[in-house]
């Protein structure tokens, strides 16, 4: 799953990857250096899943998303962050109006 996620990677950013090594790939293109706890965690998860939360200036998440085995390496589109942002930001405008009205 994860050899198979890098490697769709590579082929999104135009690297060329050995079949089998797309990771070990991909992986110093970024950057990345893996260190030995990286290793550690990997032979006791196999595997880090990640999230992506939307937080208003308040502190508050207003929307999250969790990685699981079927969505792995699967993100949000950018149109559907985009949208959210927009959605929260009127939600808090709205709000802020009916503060003010309210004298809050």
């Amino acid at each position: 799953m994860v050899e198979a996620a890098a490697t769709q990677l590579a082929l999104e950013l135009g690297i060329t990857a050995a079949v089998g090594d797309a990771r070990g790939t991909v992986d110093p293109a970024d950057g990345f250096e893996s260190l030995a706890s990286d290793q550690a965690d990997r032979q006791r998860h196999q595997i880090q899943m990640t999230g992506r939360f939307l937080v208003d200036r308040d502190g508050i998440v207003r929307w999250s998303w969790t990685e699981t085995i079927r969505t792995y390496a699967r993100f949000p589109a950018t149109q559907e962050l985009l949208s959210l942002v927009e959605r929260v930001r009127a939600w808090a405008f709205r709000a802020g109006a009916r503060r003010r009205r309210h004298g809050g």
